[in-house]
């Protein structure tokens, strides 16, 4: 989640998602096939790059976004974590 905020706030022009003024993403959380609505998280752009600049970033993996049921395949780093690194982010 943080990888894709970061990427969406710093690639609103290259984005499936238009840019409204947002200053994140709100994450819309469902269980059950999408049938039960389990509700709602928000990260914002300055705390997404924050979580990226903390910690090792590798490569770009092909991500999949869904925006209004439509699939988009974009390149988006990923964190690179491991227990050692959680320990000292706490």
């Amino acid at each position: 989640m943080f990888e894709v905020t970061d990427w969406q706030c710093q690639n609103w022009a290259n984005s499936p998602i238009p840019y409204n003024g947002e200053s994140g993403i709100v994450w819309i959380y469902r269980a059950a096939g999408g049938d039960v609505q389990m509700g709602f998280f928000t990260i914002d752009c300055q705390k997404a790059r924050q979580v990226m600049n903390s910690f090792e970033v590798a490569g770009p993996e092909k991500t999949s976004i869904f925006y209004f049921e439509a699939k988009h395949e974009m390149q988006i780093p990923t964190l690179r974590l491991t227990s050692s690194q959680a320990e000292i982010n706490r």
